[in-house]
């Protein structure tokens, strides 16, 4: 279970094929994570880098696990 799950909220996910997380397109807007396991669907999305982003300042990501599939 996690303890800190509102930490993680919002949250944004980027996906393309610069190694620089930002640089890359962003998968629709803010989510926002829930006790519960978050999948958040990309369709048509394609690159080698997938990174989650924490946008506003001094902020502190901390994840168990991330799970990436491809259709």
């Amino acid at each position: 279970m996690d303890c800190c799950g509102f930490r993680l909220s919002p949250f944004n996910i980027h996906i393309g094929h610069s190694p620089k997380v930002a640089d890359n397109p962003k998968c629709g807007g803010d989510h926002r994570a829930t006790e519960q396991p978050t999948t958040v669907s990309c369709p048509g999305m394609r690159g080698r880098y997938v990174g989650i982003r924490l946008p506003g300042p001094n902020r502190i990501l901390t994840l168990c696990e991330v799970q990436v599939f491809a259709e």
